[in-house]
């Protein structure tokens, strides 16, 4: 089998899988098929964020995947990975900014942004754009379908990028030499409001259906499947932990470090039967 059609082969398995919802994949399938499509077999792709689509990609291409995680690194063999731990800055997390400076080729010919998780959050790309703006290369931001992904797309839409292509969770912009507004840039790091809640085998409550003015951190603390995904969909942050309340509080604040950036933190009981226009009321009267 020619490396083509391992590539072939790789991303048909991931359609099948995302369609029977054995999810193999973060990337949709349909990405595997536009990179085939526009982007030369041979050149030379910046994964920011490792995962099965590295090793898929590097069958026709040549792949740098930055990831923070040692347990992935060198992964797949023919993959370069750049070993970039998450540090701490002023108001966010992101990876090692000066290990990326070292690290980062003189040239890619396309830039994923899928990582690092929604946990730690995707902002230092922006903020730290002034690495990736001399590729003049086309940029995919992944799932837009999350409140931080979409303002992240947003700050490059209103920046002057164009959109040359979008999927179902994906968008794909250009533009060249653009640098991004500082203000634009600015509002992504305004993490004001957050609820925490810990919810078992119920249905979506009102509060999170209604996507408020505050983010949502979910504790998840059954095996019920079917709860999971419709929580997991609503929610802006999900974590699994079955232990008592102060042992989900705590693997909550280990999962999430990003939460000491928030102004305000309610915590919710499950039963607790609010509207998100009540919820925005507790949060004002926290001033």
């Amino acid at each position: 089998m020619n490396n083509e059609e391992k590539y072939l082969n790789a991303s048909k398995e991931i359609e099948e899988g995302q369609k029977d919802n054995r999810k193999k994949c973060v990337l949709h399938y349909t990405v595997f098929d536009w990179v085939r499509k526009n982007i030369p077999v041979g050149s030379k792709i910046l994964e920011i964020g490792s995962g099965k689509s590295s090793l898929i990609f590097s069958y026709l291409y040549k792949v740098d995947s930055v990831e923070h995680d040692p347990r992935y690194v060198g992964k797949h063999k023919n993959v370069n990975y750049i070993h970039a731990p998450i540090e701490e800055y002023d108001e966010y997390y992101w990876y090692d900014v000066n290990v990326l400076k070292e690290k980062l080729a003189s040239h890619y010919d396309l830039i994923i942004v899928d990582g690092p998780t929604s946990k730690t959050g995707r902002e230092g790309f922006c903020i730290n754009f002034e690495l990736f703006k001399k590729f003049n290369c086309p940029i995919l931001i992944d799932e837009i379908d999350k409140e931080l992904e979409q303002k992240m797309l947003q700050v490059f839409l209103d920046s002057g990028f164009k959109k040359i292509a979008e999927g179902k969770k994906h968008v794909i912009v250009k533009g060249k030499g653009i640098k991004l507004k500082k203000n634009l840039v600015d509002n992504l790091l305004k993490n004001e409001n957050l609820v925490i809640c810990s919810l078992g085998d119920v249905d979506p409550p009102k509060w999170l259906k209604e996507k408020g003015n505050y983010h949502t951190c979910i504790i998840h603390c059954t095996d019920n499947n079917e709860k999971k995904f419709k929580l997991k969909y609503l929610a802006d942050y999900f974590i699994s932990e079955k232990g008592t309340l102060k042992q989900q509080y705590k693997e909550a604040f280990e999962e999430l470090p990003k939460m000491k950036f928030y102004k305000k933190i309610i915590y919710l009981a499950e039963n607790e039967k609010v509207s998100s226009k009540e919820l925005e009321k507790r949060f004002e009267e926290l001033d």
